[in-house]
């Protein structure tokens, strides 16, 4: 008896194993983008797959070299239930990725909010929406009561994302501030130049910088510690969401930071890891959780179809399935409270104000 007592036992999580659900991607093989995935896949299941009753897969491009439509045509003929999207190359490739999840009727989920289009029935996005940073950066300069700032940027088409720092006029106490702005040059060897130009011909004590390449924050501070303007009457203030991660940086080189660095963070969970990552977690558990619920709820889970694009098909449970990826809600996520509007939109994202004072950052409001 206690032979087939053990046997069942060593059986039952191979049965419910057996439900495999397939998440895509569109992003090759081996790219950060895939990397994230594969790991926040791999953590759902070890923690949930037991309990829940299913597994989640990775369903990738077999061809990396493919355009983006062929790419999404390749991962949606082997059953998805759902595509999770990072970044792409170029503008129009994410809006024909926007197009492609309307016309098959296969929820995706953004984990940029780069362009997202309002009032999309299959794309939802957990990420920063475009505005969020510019509108926090913005009342945290006013809070730090410059009367005057330069705001340096890196590419032309990031200044949306900041459209509010270009209107700052006055800070909390209703005085003025003039804001002067200028792009960075694509060329690193040329950082010397161009912060002597901001020290002895703007003579600019007060600095933004906005960037989305968390290597331009090292490269540029490493730069400026040369030229002595990372000196007590300097102070910076970062946009990039992973600035606290720099932490080693300043704690391994022989040199001393004694201006001010301030700036954002997303993420809520220690130990920190960076934003995309923790954003592909959330998504992730976002889906499972919609999964699990359906399931215990005494709803069938989405049947996943092959969906043949040259057959124009459509996956007949898409539109409930982005319903109830919708209003799934995180309490404690990677990034904190996770909340959509019903048009697939993060209603509550929270960043925290950072500073760095007594060699680490702290958190000094949000």
């Amino acid at each position: 008896m206690k032979a087939l007592i053990f046997i069942s036992f060593i059986l039952f999580p191979t049965r419910i194993l057996g439900i495999e659900l397939g998440i895509g991607s569109v992003h090759k093989i081996g790219s950060m983008a895939w990397q994230n995935l594969r790991h926040a896949i791999d953590e759902w299941n070890n923690a949930n797959a037991i309990s829940a009753g299913f597994s989640l897969d990775l369903i990738t491009t077999s061809d990396s070299s493919a355009t983006i439509d062929e790419r999404f045509c390749d991962v949606i003929q082997r059953k998805v239930v759902a595509l999770i999207v990072d970044d792409v190359e170029e503008i129009e490739s994410l809006f024909l990725l926007y197009s492609m999840c309307e016309r098959f009727r296969v929820p995706c989920v953004l984990t940029n909010g780069k362009l997202l289009p309002h009032d999309h029935e299959f794309v939802t996005n957990i990420g920063l929406s475009r505005g969020v940073i510019g509108r926090a950066a913005s009342e945290f300069v006013k809070r730090l009561r410059w009367n005057t700032f330069l705001l340096i940027y890196q590419f032309p088409e990031d200044l949306d994302d900041i459209a509010d720092l270009l209107s700052v006029w006055h800070d909390e106490q209703g005085r003025s501030v003039v804001l002067k702005v200028l792009q960075l040059p694509a060329d690193s060897s040329l950082y010397d130049a161009f912060l002597k130009y901001v020290r002895e011909k703007l003579k600019q004590t007060n600095i933004v910088v906005h960037t989305r390449d968390f290597g331009i924050i090292h490269t540029l501070l490493a730069h400026a510690t040369l030229l002595n303007m990372t000196e007590s009457r300097y102070s910076y203030f970062f946009t990039n969401p992973d600035l606290a991660l720099l932490e080693d940086f300043f704690q391994d080189l022989n040199r001393i930071y004694r201006c001010n660095i301030t700036g954002i963070q997303l993420v809520q969970h220690d130990p920190l890891m960076k934003t995309d990552l923790a954003l592909t977690i959330d998504t992730v558990n976002i889906i499972g959780e919609a999964l699990r619920i359906q399931n215990e709820r005494g709803g069938k889970i989405p049947e996943a179809n092959g969906l043949l694009c040259d057959a124009n098909d459509v996956w007949r449970d898409g539109d409930m399935f982005s319903k109830k990826i919708r209003e799934v809600e995180l309490a404690d996520a990677m990034t904190g409270e996770v909340v959509f509007s019903p048009n697939g939109q993060r209603t509550n994202t929270t960043l925290l104000a950072i500073t760095r004072t007594n060699g680490k950052f702290s958190k000094v409001g949000h």
